[in-house]
């Protein structure tokens, strides 16, 4: 069962911030006052989140699977990233959804970078990143950061691929599942490119 919490992931410290320190983020991006306010609690998180989403500004969300982190992302006009966490709570996967247009509630949002991060063993340390470029045309570019070797290597596609799997509607409010899911139709084109 999935849960959804208005409030931001701490990468640093895998924690999830306070209500108080995710209103301070939010007023300070949005130019809002709800941390001012005498009741600071979920309730009000929740409506801060709800008018942020509606009017096109900053807001976060932690999302939990059977009580565990699962993931957590921003939501900036019509730009989400959404960042996977694994057993450990680290960001292992992330997605970045955009839209060009200047609409801040676009009908569609386009899934167009894929980041994947592996760590040496159970540790923190980061051994690569690999960047999955998709663009509207159907480039593809791979970009992937050895962080051993201190090495990055750039890879384009020769010929443009089918983008049509990286479309997405715009989620409603409190409505991620489209975004939030890992399995995309994308294997085939990762796997073929790599």
């Amino acid at each position: 069962m999935l849960r959804v919490k208005y409030t931001n992931w701490w990468d640093s410290r895998k924690v999830e911030q306070s209500i108080e320190s995710a209103l301070a983020k939010m007023d300070l991006f949005n130019k809002t006052l709800y941390g001012r306010r005498k009741v600071i609690d979920e309730k009000l998180l929740l409506e801060a989140a709800k008018s942020s989403h509606e009017n096109g500004k900053v807001y976060y969300v932690t999302i939990y699977e059977d009580e565990n982190p699962y993931c957590y992302f921003e939501n900036n006009k019509a730009f989400f990233r959404v960042s996977f966490l694994d057993e450990h709570l680290r960001k292992y996967m992330s997605y970045d959804f955009t839209n060009e247009s200047e609409v801040s509630m676009p009908k569609k949002l386009f899934l167009s970078v894929v980041k994947i991060w592996d760590f040496k063993g159970d540790s923190d340390k980061v051994v690569k990143i690999t960047s999955y470029i998709f663009h509207t045309d159907g480039k593809f570019v791979i970009v992937e950061r050895d962080h051993i070797k201190n090495e990055q290597t750039n890879s384009e596609a020769k010929n443009k691929i089918d983008v049509s799997a990286n479309w997405e509607d715009y989620p409603g409010f409190g409505k991620y599942d489209s975004i939030i899911r890992i399995e995309r139709g994308l294997n085939m084109v990762l796997e073929t490119n790599a």
